[in-house]
């Protein structure tokens, strides 16, 4: 299981290395997934949205809105085997529906704006 984000599908302003290491992870996970399953391999990864775990107070990032750490665990855990991706958690998939039928430009503001939002004052 690789563990990459809803970060990963376009640029973030002021979170561009993580963006950009998710998406590796993406890619990665994606391929490998291909090249092993005919071996009997599952790969699976895991692109969860805001989860409520201590990474945004270690990262200094307000999120009022998060999945339960719990839920996205049991729902990766669950798809392990039946999918090559998974968005785990309801706010991951809210997010991820608004945002895929956005061209990536506007996404890119978008989550500009998320971010500057969650960063403190």
């Amino acid at each position: 299981v690789f563990v990459s984000s809803i970060l990963a599908w376009q640029g973030v302003p002021l979170q561009g290395h993580y963006g950009a290491t998710k998406a590796y992870i993406q890619s990665l996970g994606e391929a490998l997934h291909a090249e092993w399953s005919e071996q009997g391999v599952d790969v699976l990864v895991a692109a969860p949205g805001p989860v409520a775990t201590n990474f945004g107070k270690q990262a200094g990032m307000n999120q009022a809105k998060a999945d339960d750490a719990v839920e996205v665990a049991r729902e990766i855990v669950e798809s392990l085997g039946r999918k090559r991706t998974v968005v785990p958690g309801k706010l991951g998939k809210l997010l991820t529906g608004l945002l895929a039928t956005a061209p990536r430009a506007l996404r890119i503001r978008i989550m500009a704006n998320v971010i500057r939002g969650s960063l403190p004052s």
